[in-house]
């Protein structure tokens, strides 16, 4: 069996198609079966070259990119990655692309510095070796929970008991802020502070498309502003994310911590240090360790922790590495979050 990574690019723009055909080819595990110009004519590549993971540039224009996606999707699956531009263009059509199965957003090649070569290609052996595992992408299917009634609510310490949730995801995460937030009643008494990994100029889009679809207020998070329950804080792309004083959302530059920017652990560090036993740590899908130190403090300071489990999680790194560490209150499904959050409020 050939150790090599078979992928098919999907790439418009002759010159962006060239140097991302060149930068793979310098990638020691991956191996260029084809280069497709026109989106129409995916499908029946995939199918004849039967690659391991296909890739496709948001430069796709005038949506061939997401109706390639959609029509391989339906009838060939494969795993997805979306090569995204610095600039954001084509940033709506990627997250699409994320909710119709699509895998993850890496950066393209055409748009990095010379000094970032070589980070970015071991990010991409890294994800198309990641995307390769991946077999079965999995669509949950959001179900709206009824308005409840309004209830007493029980003090702490004179200040009203509203939990502080704080939301950490990587690969696979879009789709599950999706559901999650789309399943919620627009009078949930929670505010959410949410770090997403993506590329930066993401933020604002998933921010706006998840607004879209949620009957909570959901945007990309301003410095200063006052957290407020009902309300959804999407952390802009590489800023660290905290809680001020006077319950303010702080904005930082700053080294990566767990090797990003931005961070879990440095939020749910953060919210746990403000809330205490208030603060609800929730680590969904993703790769790597980020988040596992957050959810440790949120324990140690009486919040409650929850891991999203294997089975419904794209990649359970993050979870998973939670869950071996021993700071993990409940391990859910993630079509049983909602009713969790609810329940805990």
């Amino acid at each position: 069996m050939s150790s090599k990574l078979k992928v098919i690019i999907l790439e418009e723009d002759e010159p962006r198609r060239r140097k991302l055909q060149r930068f793979l080819a310098e990638q020691p595990p991956v191996e260029v079966i084809g280069v497709i110009s026109l989106g129409e004519k995916l499908l029946k590549a995939a199918i004849r070259d039967v690659p391991d993971v296909v890739i496709i540039s948001t430069y796709t224009g005038d949506g061939e990119g997401l109706t390639a996606v959609r029509q391989l999707m339906a009838n060939f699956p494969k795993p997805i990655l979306i090569a995204g531009s610095r600039s954001g263009l084509g940033a709506s059509e990627a997250l699409a692309a994320l909710r119709c199965g699509a895998i993850d957003i890496v950066p393209h090649p055409a748009d990095i510095d010379l000094e970032e070569r070589d980070r970015i290609g071991t990010l991409f052996q890294e994800k198309v070796a990641l995307a390769a595992r991946i077999k079965v992408i999995r669509h949950l299917i959001p179900v709206a929970i009824p308005l409840r009634e309004k209830r007493p609510r029980r003090r702490l310490n004179g200040i009203t008991d509203k939990r502080v949730v704080a939301v950490g995801a990587s690969t696979g995460g879009p789709i599950l802020l999706q559901n999650l937030f789309q399943s919620l009643p627009g009078d949930t008494p929670v505010a959410f502070l949410v770090v997403q990994h993506i590329l930066k100029h993401f933020t604002a889009e998933l921010a706006n498309s998840l607004a879209a679809l949620s009957r909570l207020t959901v945007k990309e998070a301003e410095m200063n502003e006052t957290i407020r329950p009902g309300c959804v804080y999407i952390s802009p792309g590489n800023r660290h994310m905290t809680v001020g004083s006077g319950n303010r959302i702080q904005l930082a530059d700053g080294p990566e911590v767990s090797g990003h920017r931005p961070s879990v652990d440095v939020l749910m560090e953060s919210v746990a240090q403000k809330y205490g036993e208030r603060a609800v740590g929730i680590l969904l899908t993703g790769m790597g360790r980020d988040g596992v130190e957050g959810m440790r403090c949120i324990k140690e300071r009486g919040g409650v922790t929850i891991a999203q489990d294997e089975a419904t999680s794209v990649v359970f790194g993050m979870p998973g590495a939670a869950i071996a560490a021993g700071v993990v209150d409940y391990v859910l499904a993630a079509e049983d979050l909602p009713v969790k959050i609810l329940g805990l409020v």
